[in-house]
């Protein structure tokens, strides 16, 4: 399964990623292992704010992120 640390900035095309739209610049804050064991290491669900949220988290979320698309 992919390594991705807290910290870590993804930048994601469209089709990297389920339960939204477009392409996504995300700060990892926790990835869920438990809640990917169900995808074959296919995708990996990964909670994670936008580099807007500043200190309120306004912008923060959870997306289903394909593997293939991790560093």
């Amino acid at each position: 399964m992919a390594d991705v640390r807290r910290g870590a900035v993804l930048d994601l095309a469209d089709a990297d990623w389920l339960y939204g739209d477009g392409p996504l610049t995300l700060i990892v804050r926790e990835v869920r292992r438990d809640l990917s064991r169900d995808f074959n290491g296919e995708w990996l669900w990964i909670e994670g704010c936008r580099p807007t949220c500043g200190d309120e988290h306004a912008h923060c979320l959870r997306a289903l992120v394909r593997t293939g698309a991790l560093p």
